[in-house]
């Protein structure tokens, strides 16, 4: 029995670690100071916003997972009203209790399964800071949050789908011309032809052409005019959707 006892204990700290590890990869913080273990808070972030969590990996979510949260999470945050404040996060693959569920509605927790969170790492690592941890934050809501957090990661890829196909449609207008640059007004006429994912008015195309050449995302390049209408924009690389 203490071998097996030890085997969780050591499955638990695996599975800190690897919530902690997913956690950063996002783009959290993570205060290495709390490791977890026997009588330790599991998670504290401290950026972009507070965070306290606790990593459950048992085939049940136990009962005093909320008070435990809510105890280490006083504690360690030593002020009543920041913890009101701070996001609060259970995260296993079992199933939480009844009880634990109409705790974590009242306490303001979220409880999600680690698909999941696996789920947002893998949208943040083939699209490198697409994971926006400030609105994320609006869907972790109270209770079991992962549909909630499955619209968000949705929403995402509809955007991201929606600028691969802005980046395709210039390449292809790019290609079907001599000239190497195209404006905005073509892209704007041919874009409304193209079988687009959503309509867009002819400032929201604009904008998200501009985003799209940005230095940081490099997708497109961009040769300003004298005003919105005579931009002129050109193909640099694909962001190819699965």
């Amino acid at each position: 029995e203490l071998d097996q006892g030890k085997t969780n204990y050591q499955a638990g700290t695996d599975f800190e670690n690897i919530v902690r590890d997913s956690l950063k990869f996002l783009g959290f913080t993570i205060d290495h100071a709390h490791k977890g273990g026997a009588g330790g808070l599991d998670l504290f972030c401290s950026k972009p916003y507070p965070l306290v969590g606790e990593c459950k990996a048992g085939k049940k979510i136990p009962n005093d997972t909320a008070v435990q949260l809510l105890n280490l999470g006083t504690l360690r945050l030593n002020n009543q009203e920041l913890l009101k404040k701070t996001a609060k996060l259970i995260i296993g693959p079992g199933e939480p209790t009844k009880q634990l569920m109409d705790a974590a509605i009242v306490h303001g927790m979220a409880i999600i399964n680690p698909e999941t969170l696996e789920k947002l790492v893998k949208l943040q690592s083939q699209y490198p800071n697409s994971v926006d941890l400030i609105i994320l934050k609006n869907y972790l809501i109270p209770g079991q949050a992962d549909q909630e957090v499955e619209k968000y990661i949705n929403h995402v890829s509809e955007k991201l789908k929606l600028r691969s196909h802005i980046v395709h449609l210039v390449k292809k207008l790019i290609d079907n011309r001599d000239n190497h640059t195209v404006g905005v007004e073509m892209i704007d006429g041919a874009y409304n032809f193209s079988n687009p994912p959503q309509s867009l008015t002819h400032p929201e195309l604009h904008e998200i052409l501009i985003e799209l050449s940005s230095p940081l995302t490099g997708y497109l390049g961009r040769i300003k005019g004298t005003d919105s209408k005579s931009d002129c924009f050109y193909f640099l690389r694909d962001l190819p959707m699965d």
